[in-house]
């Protein structure tokens, strides 16, 4: 190993510093959220591991927060510990590869994993980024059985740990057919072509066992949903350009894909370079056809989370073809390789933690958002609550169906005293299941209903009957603007409540009630603006009348983040009523909070009547 690749080797370990730093520093941001929530949830009842449809290998990662909860540590503790080991694991695998079996370039491309991924980083148990950690181990381990003659003499130790390796990958993630291809492919390439032995009975071997576990496992399975869409392999292969993960590319091209397209430029400049035909066609015929395949499975989107998980395969098979290229040409000495090597390395490293970073606001803002309901409900006697849908913004959730456990983690933190239980009813639950008892609580859309037996009592406690938040129904306060009120200064106008908004664009050429409304368009395209007494978690109920342009909206902003506004009203004579309804974030800011009517179009719009209605949940 010359110096370079010994600084490059480094770098991966302080890359492996920061990411765990990270780890902890987020842990609650990762391990408090839907699947990794669950999963959780279920070792500290059951006190053991906690597999999910079949993803066997996920048992490395769950080692450290199990004997966490063995020792029967905190909650805090054993969330820390869940949200450390999957860096634990990918930083073992990195060692493997390069100081156990030499294999710089293996290590590398789990460096790499985050150069497609941003919000993967809060889905922790993602199984694509642990695929690319087993893959690449796999890949060092092959790429070592090659460096035998014509794989001749593979010991049976030797064969043990091949098969142990193949079913790392096995059981991590159905995916792991089409990387684990891609490795014997390009590993075994020139054996392949040859028809040695060895090569095809791993090859063979290895798509045979996945045929068998599609034609006996597959009926009924996680997997069948997603495999279902090659039915519909006919209708869609005309109209790929319009399927939502080619979308999903676009929007996101310079941040996650831009950096991984250019390192596959340079490797087909370095194969075009060389004559090395067969790969050019072989190997970009293979990735070609995985990448139509993904469409068409996932060509009805998913989360942000589960779109990048579609395209990390991707990443895998160009990162393991860039890194190993590179690493050869340093290797032999090459002065360009060299120069660049370390730059190179910045800039992925720069890159995935960018990408972290980039998603980091969204997932705090979602945490906090958690904490704020439970604040809503600490010093309420009850453990176990719901919340309408409707009188609650679930946008910043961004995955809002596992509220009801997040909140109870949350909440039992540092003290399962403190539980509190709050089930966001977005898909009338509620009236499916209404007669729960005091033994059971609301637990998410695909499992509605849990008991609290099953709970640890170590580190929860729930309890008691169930209370339904009604939401909105304790005013707190009310704004009505009939825009016929001024003040003794006529700058004014005021309602019969005391509050008051500048007397600004009143015009008499329209009005649905009494005799003046409030006038906006090319002229002066903002006007009525309101600014209500609120905080974050208030409910504001917005109604005005509307008459002439349709493009015309009332707006609710705190000038940052938050946003709201509404065009679509309903006819009343020859108005419209624009009613929003929102439900202001966490993280909000109630100084700048105002409302205000935006006319973007050249004719003219008239608005009166307007009311706000500040509601606090009860």
């Amino acid at each position: 190993m010359n110096k370079t690749e010994n600084i490059l080797k480094n770098i991966g370990y302080g890359y492996f510093a920061v990411f765990l730093a990270f780890a902890i520093y987020f842990f609650k941001e990762r391990v408090i959220y839907i699947d990794s929530a669950n999963q959780t949830f279920g070792m500290i009842n059951s006190g053991s591991f906690e597999i999910f449809v079949g993803r066997y290998s996920m048992v490395f990662s769950q080692l450290l927060p199990l004997a966490a909860i063995k020792l029967g540590l905190s909650l805090r503790a054993v969330l820390l510990t869940y949200s450390a080991s999957f860096v634990l694991v990918y930083a073992f695998c990195y060692y493997l590869c390069v100081d156990r079996l030499k294999n710089t370039a293996a290590g590398l491309v789990i460096v790499a994993s985050f150069l497609s991924a941003s919000h993967t980083f809060f889905h922790t148990l993602s199984e694509s980024l642990q695929l690319i950690a087993f893959g690449a181990l796999l890949f060092a381990w092959l790429s070592h059985l090659k460096q035998r003659n014509n794989l001749a003499g593979i010991k049976f130790w030797e064969w043990a740990v091949t098969i142990f390796l193949l079913l790392l990958n096995f059981f991590i993630h159905p995916v792991a057919f089409f990387t684990v291809v891609f490795l014997f492919v390009y590993v075994f390439f020139d054996y392949l072509l040859t028809f040695n032995k060895t090569a095809w009975i791993l090859l063979c071997g290895w798509v045979l066992v996945f045929v068998l576990k599609a034609l006996i496992f597959t009926k009924g399975s996680h997997d069948e949903q997603f495999l279902s869409e090659l039915k519909n392999t006919g209708s869609l292969i005309g109209q790929l350009h319009k399927l939502y993960p080619v979308t999903f590319i676009k929007t996101r091209f310079f941040r996650l894909f831009l950096i991984p397209t250019l390192l596959w430029i340079i490797v087909q400049l370095l194969w075009i370079r060389r004559k090395d035909w067969k790969k050019i066609v072989l190997i970009n015929a293979y990735i070609l056809g995985f990448f139509i395949l993904s469409l068409i499975i996932y060509n009805k989107g998913d989360s942000d989370h589960g779109m990048e998980r579609t395209f990390l395969p991707f990443l895998f098979m160009i990162a393991i073809v860039f890194f190993d290229e590179g690493i050869a040409y340093l290797r032999n000495g090459n002065r360009t390789a060299r120069l660049a090597a370390i730059p190179v390395m910045a800039v992925v490293i720069v890159s995935c933690f960018s990408n972290i970073l980039h998603a980091a606001p969204l997932f705090s803002n979602r945490t906090r958002l958690l904490e704020a309901y439970i604040d809503l409900v600490r010093c309420e006697p009850e453990s176990k609550f719901v919340m309408k849908a409707n009188t609650v913004d679930t946008e910043p959730l961004v995955v809002a169906y596992g509220t009801a456990l997040e909140t109870m983690m949350l909440s039992a933190l540092d003290n399962p005293a403190h539980t509190k239980s709050i089930f966001i009813d977005r898909d009338s639950i509620v009236a499916q299941h209404p007669a729960l008892q005091n033994d059971q609580f609301y637990f998410t859309n695909y499992w509605p209903i849990r008991n609290a037996v099953e709970v640890n009592k170590q580190y929860f406690s729930i309890y008691g009957p169930t209370h339904i938040l009604s939401g909105g129904t304790t005013i707190d306060k009310v704004y009505a603007f009939d825009f016929e009120r001024l003040s003794d200064d006529k700058t004014l106008f005021v309602d019969t409540l005391g509050n008051s908004i500048k007397a600004e664009f009143a015009s008499t050429d329209k009005a649905f009630s009494g005799s003046t409304s409030i006038k906006v368009g090319e002229e002066h395209p903002f006007g009525m603006e309101c600014r209500p007494a609120a905080k974050a978690m208030d409910q504001l109920l917005i109604k005005v009348k509307r008459f002439g342009d349709k493009q015309a909206t009332i707006v609710i902003t705190d000038d940052g983040s938050f946003y709201r506004n509404i065009t679509e009203g309903t006819k009343v004579g020859d108005w419209d009523e624009l009613v929003l309804e929102t439900v202001l974030p966490v993280n909000m800011n109630p100084s700048n909070l105002k409302i205000y009517v935006w006319n973007p179009g050249k004719t003219p719009a008239y608005f009166d009547d307007l009311s706000v209605v500040v509601s606090r949940f009860k």
